[in-house]
């Protein structure tokens, strides 16, 4: 029974290692705003939390290569979201509206 029970032990580990487990969304945050990925990598939100009137937005890269951004104008304690992508968003970051344009604090790899 010993070497029976091991062997099932090891393979049911090898298994386990062995199955591919989804990458888990990530945040990107810069003082006031915040952007997370999700549905599996195929979609962004952008969060405002700081009580001011500046906007917010995620800017996202794509694995095609492509650039975009969703932009939040609804204040404080409000998020957007971004349309879903067919192609895989592979980097984030979360950016506010100063008077000199948008400022993004560091891009984020979500692990896809």
């Amino acid at each position: 029974m010993g070497k029976t029970w091991f062997a099932a032990a090891m393979l049911a580990g090898a298994w386990a290692l062995a199955t591919p487990v989804p990458a888990q969304a990530v945040t990107a945050s810069i003082t006031g705003s915040y952007a997370f990925d999700w549905s599996y990598g195929h979609k962004v939100t952008s969060c405002d939390s700081k009580g001011d009137s500046k906007p917010v937005r995620a800017e996202y890269y794509m694995n095609n290569g492509g650039t975009t951004a969703v932009e939040n104008y609804g204040g404080n304690g409000t998020c957007a979201d971004s349309a879903y992508e067919s192609s895989l968003v592979n980097r984030i970051a979360a950016c506010r509206g100063e008077w000199y344009g948008w400022s993004c604090g560091n891009t984020v790899r979500t692990g896809y």
